[in-house]
């Protein structure tokens, strides 16, 4: 796009001349780096690499632990992609009828410098597109627990008065897709009844922690540890 605007423009002026120069080695910088990341030559070479790098500066040293972190991640995990915890149409929590979603695709990327003309251009464009989505995909790791597949619904918040006598209110949100909180309402008591039934345990070892192991004193009748 920018380079397609840039055949078409004919400003000779000082920030056009700029611009042209900025994206000329911004171009220049992508197609070696774009080599680079499609041989898989370097990949095998990258250790070797990094054994014989020598950081002179803050910004070598920050380099250096860019690419040692990457590569301790592909070490470990050859085969795996950076879409591996991508949301499936299917359980995509950020999926909406209504509103654009902005995929992991669209915003993860490399840029060559994020100063001058040509990276405001590219920030102000994003920046005006994406204002017209609704909400952000992220990665999204699904656990299953006992062979069930669990997501959030619902969620409590205690809320503490300051003053002396510290009173508590509880109350209940639901979730929507993008796990927001939604339909703030107080607890119910069927709410607080399925709270207490999924807090409750049967297991009588639970249970017996006010079971006396001596005489009981004269002024208890009887202890019932259910």
């Amino acid at each position: 796009m920018h380079e397609d605007w840039i055949k078409q423009c004919d400003e000779v002026e000082e920030d056009m001349q700029e611009f042209r120069r900025e994206f000329k080695i911004s171009k220049t910088i992508g197609d070696k780096i774009e080599q680079k990341l499609f041989n898989r030559k370097n990949l095998e070479m990258f250790e070797q690499r990094l054994n014989n790098f020598d950081s002179h500066t803050a910004f070598d040293h920050d380099c250096y632990k860019v690419a040692f972190d990457d590569f301790a991640l592909y070490s470990e995990y050859p085969k795996t992609t950076i879409f591996r915890n991508q949301p499936t149409p299917d359980k995509n929590p950020y999926f909406d009828d209504e509103n654009k979603t902005i995929g992991m695709e669209m915003y993860i990327s490399v840029v060559a410098d994020t100063k001058g003309y040509l990276y405001s251009n590219i920030e102000e464009n994003i920046n005006t597109e994406f204002g017209e989505y609704g909400s952000v995909e992220e990665p999204t790791v699904y656990i299953p627990i006992t062979g069930t597949l669990y997501e959030p619904k619902s969620a409590l918040v205690f809320y503490k008065s300051l003053d002396k006598n510290a009173m508590m209110y509880v109350e209940h949100f639901d979730m929507d897709r993008n796990g927001n909180l939604i339909n703030a309402h107080p607890l119910t008591v069927n709410e607080a009844e399925v709270l207490a039934k999924s807090l409750n345990t049967d297991e009588e070892k639970d249970k017996t922690f006010l079971k006396s192991k001596g005489i009981l004193p004269t002024n208890i009748l009887n202890i019932n540890p259910s």
